[in-house]
């Protein structure tokens, strides 16, 4: 967040070898879901991957699922960066999914904003709404924070790329 991507970069590396280091896999799931975002958010997509796949690995052995979601998402926007924006759709689709079972509206929230933006890109601007606007209005509380805020900014955007219908 203050712009020290190398050093912040190091400290999660570290951090991760520190936390599983005693065998312990508690927690794996949400520090690596965590790690991955920061990362993909700063463009270190490689290192990301890294985190997905420890994450994913403690899905398959522990069953530990709180963050099944936030990693399919995350797994889905690895794919967008590789270029494959059909896995990454269904990614994004199945994390919803995942979510929607859970109940955990604000991973619902994350996943439907990368699913719009990504929508947006192709020029699916109705589909990308529609997908969104259900997810936000399902928050509850906590418009003002940075993912609901971020999902208003990608409804609104979608809206501007609208033509306009008389």
């Amino acid at each position: 967040a203050l712009g020290q991507v190398e050093e912040g970069a190091q400290l999660l590396h570290e951090g991760f070898a520190m936390w599983t280091s005693d065998g312990s896999q508690t927690g794996v799931t949400e520090y690596a879901a965590l790690a991955a975002d920061v990362l993909i958010d700063a463009g270190r997509v490689a290192e990301a991957e890294r985190f997905v796949r420890a994450g994913e690995r403690a899905l398959a052995e522990l069953h530990e699922r709180f963050f099944a979601a936030e990693l399919a998402r995350l797994r889905a926007r690895l794919l967008q960066h590789a270029g494959d924006d059909d896995a990454a759709e269904a990614g994004l689709r199945e994390a919803i999914a995942i979510a929607a079972h859970q109940g955990a509206r604000l991973f619902a929230l994350r996943a439907a904003t990368d699913l719009a933006r990504l929508l947006h890109r192709q020029g699916r601007l109705d589909e990308g709404a529609n997908v969104l606007r259900p997810a936000l209005v399902a928050l509850p509380e906590g418009h003002q924070q940075p993912d609901a805020r971020r999902a208003a900014d990608t409804l609104q955007a979608l809206a501007r790329a609208m033509p306009v219908r008389d």
